[in-house]
C-alpha cells in the first residue's frame, strides 16, 4: 500500500506529496495455532512440539511467546506449563494409564 496527501485551504488546493512507499501494516491477533504433536511419551514424561507462526499468521507483529496449558482433570486446560518462544516442551511427572489434555 502506498499513500500521498495534499492540503486544501480557502485559497485553493496544494500539490500532491511524494508517495510514501513504506505502506502500512494492519496489526491484529495472531492466527490460530496448528495442532500439537506428541514427539515422545514415556510413563513419566510427554514431549510435545508445535510449529511457530511466521509471515502474516503473526498478525503483522513479532510473536512474544507461545503459551502451553494443561488440564488436571477439570475439563479445561487452565494450568500454564510454558510461556516462551519455544516450540517444544517436555512435561515431567506424568503417570501411565492417565489421559492428559494440553
Amino acid at each position: 500500500m502506498s499513500a500521498r496527501v495534499r492540503a486544501i485551504n480557502y485559497f485553493g488546493i496544494g500539490e500532491w506529496s511524494e508517495f510514501n512507499n513504506e505502506g502500512a501494516h494492519i496489526r491484529q491477533t495472531p492466527s490460530k495455532m496448528g495442532p500439537l504433536s506428541v514427539v515422545s511419551k514415556r510413563e513419566t514424561e510427554i514431549t510435545l512440539s508445535w510449529s511457530s507462526l511466521i509471515g502474516i499468521a503473526t498478525g503483522n507483529s513479532d510473536i512474544l511467546s507461545y503459551n502451553l496449558y494443561w488440564d488436571d482433570n477439570t475439563g479445561i486446560p487452565s494450568i500454564l506449563l510454558a510461556s516462551d518462544l519455544i516450540t517444544n516442551f517436555t512435561v515431567k511427572g506424568t503417570s501411565g494409564g492417565k489421559t492428559y489434555k494440553f
